[in-house]
């Protein structure tokens, strides 16, 4: 049996991550698929087989394997600068031919929960009696943890896919299945007040012009298309309405409550992506949507100068938005960062060793990160004073 293990405190987006792609290596295997920690998948809208229940007592007997890591230390942030940012890319031992640019991989001890560029790194838990091996025996029961993002472990699949998390009759809706509609997902929550991750309000202005660009094309096309709106409307989906008004004033912002924002966003016809893993799987098993901009570096969008957190998040049916303004094919992007490795190797940016909390350099920067929020605060308030469209939103 191939499998592994749900934890508490993980989103849906990642929980579903390990679940497809656990499942999609034990297909290719041959082997049954079983997951531990059931309790806590909580995907009660999806009509989802979580396959065989692996008791606590019995994950003893299964080998343990743990995805490899990359990080690079990095001085945008507090945690990149002393525990590093997850740039990972396909795992190639999960991945026989998937190839990887791994430069570093780093082994983490478990019981660790450092955040992947952002994401949260679950897949880690203490458990002594749980052997971790550096070679797993795909022939033998085995648990795999880790992030589990990169498509190499299931795009063969898409249609399994498709079928293994289908939506529960009782929560199918096309309520926001317009011609004339896009849906943005704006994730808020711990997002909003870490500058390295909550993405700019230009990047979904820039998204929202070149999807009202690609509507203008779709309409002339359709049959019947000339008589649509002129112009796209826009509906924003949300964890966070407050930050959402914040960020997006000018639109309507909804939070239904995980299930309808997961088919709200599975049902949309143009798709707007923050670099949550939430919004993934929605978009990923569609059938009706037409477009999907995501961000380019996806959780380092705001700062990169090229590498990703992490390379997992290139996925061929997105095209990607840089902070130029411009749309990117996931082939542009990994030759993009093809080239950045080959100067970060040349720059000995992989030989970086991580701060330490008490680092005067980690006090620093804290102080001047302050200093940045304060500035934007400020900023905000004023541009909220002089535009009529933002003054009703909130600091």
């Amino acid at each position: 049996m191939i499998g592994t293990e749900f934890l508490k405190g993980q989103g849906l987006g990642n929980r579903l991550f390990c679940y497809v792609s656990a499942r999609c290596i034990a297909l290719d295997h041959g082997q049954t698929f079983g997951t531990a920690g059931q309790q806590f998948f909580h995907a009660e809208h999806l009509d989802v087989d979580p396959g065989t229940p692996i008791p606590e007592e019995e994950r003893c007997v299964f080998q343990r394997y743990d995805e490899a890591e990359e990080r690079i230390i990095l001085r945008d942030s507090v945690h990149d600068l002393t525990h590093g940012c997850y740039i990972a890319g396909a795992d190639p031992v999960l991945c026989p031919g998937g190839g990887s640019n791994f430069s570093s991989p780093v082994r983490r001890p478990s019981g660790t929960a450092e955040r992947h560029g952002g994401q949260a790194e679950h897949g880690r838990s203490d458990d002594a009696m749980l052997r971790r091996a550096g070679v797993p025996d795909f022939s033998r029961d085995l648990l795999i943890y880790g992030n589990l993002q990169d498509e190499s472990y299931f795009g063969a699949h898409r249609k399994e896919i498709r079928q293994w998390l289908r939506v529960k009759p009782a929560y199918e809706s096309g309520e926001f299945t317009a011609e004339d509609l896009c849906v943005i997902n704006v994730r808020g929550g711990e997002y909003a007040d870490d500058e390295a991750l909550f993405l700019r309000r230009r990047y979904y202005l820039d998204a929202c012009r070149l999807m009202q660009g690609y509507y203008d094309g779709v309409r002339s096309s359709l049959p019947g298309g000339t008589s649509l709106p002129e112009r796209l409307r826009f509906l924003v989906v949300t964890d966070d309405e407050e930050a959402a008004h914040r960020l997006l004033p000018e639109f309507a912002v909804h939070h239904f409550g995980p299930e309808k924002d997961y088919v709200t966003l599975k049902n949309a016809r143009y798709l707007i992506l923050s670099n949550s893993s939430f919004g993934f799987f929605p978009a990923y098993t569609s059938e009706t949507v037409r477009r999907i901009i995501a961000p380019k570096y996806w959780a380092r969008h705001n700062s990169s100068d090229g590498f990703w957190a992490s390379e997992q998040n290139i996925y061929q049916e997105f095209l990607y938005l840089g902070r130029d303004g411009r749309l990117c094919t996931p082939e542009q992007c990994r030759k993009e960062l093809s080239d950045w490795r080959r100067r970060a190797q040349a720059q000995g940016l992989f030989d970086r060793v991580p701060a330490s909390e008490g680092d005067p350099e980690v006090e620093k920067l804290r102080r001047q990160l302050a200093r940045k929020r304060l500035l934007h605060r400020a900023l905000w308030k004023a541009e909220r004073a002089v535009n009529p469209r933002l003054k009703g939103s909130k600091d």
